[in-house]
């Protein structure tokens, strides 16, 4: 079975973009446009890995990390970050 990735961001275009390439490298992809679905995809779907974007204009891509960290189901998935944001 495809080792399966969640992408969470707010920009469509940058979720087809990442689906499409990470899908041709032969992983399973689920996507989310807000953050509070990310996190409930997080916790359902046993995501191997988490690449997200920190600026969402729902909840703050930092308030996922911690919540993803308490949560001692999916505390052990790795989260990888990406945003515009230049600071």
């Amino acid at each position: 079975m495809a080792e399966k990735i969640l992408v969470i961001d707010d920009e469509i275009e940058t979720l087809r973009l990442l689906k499409l390439t990470l899908e041709r490298e032969g992983f399973q992809v689920i996507t989310a446009s807000l953050g509070s679905i990310g996190l409930e995809q997080a916790q359902s779907r046993n995501a191997d890995l988490i690449i997200m974007d920190v600026m969402l204009p729902d909840m703050d891509g930092l308030e996922i990390i911690r919540r993803i960290r308490k949560d001692a189901l999916i505390s052990h998935i790795p989260i990888l970050i990406f945003s515009a944001r230049s600071q």
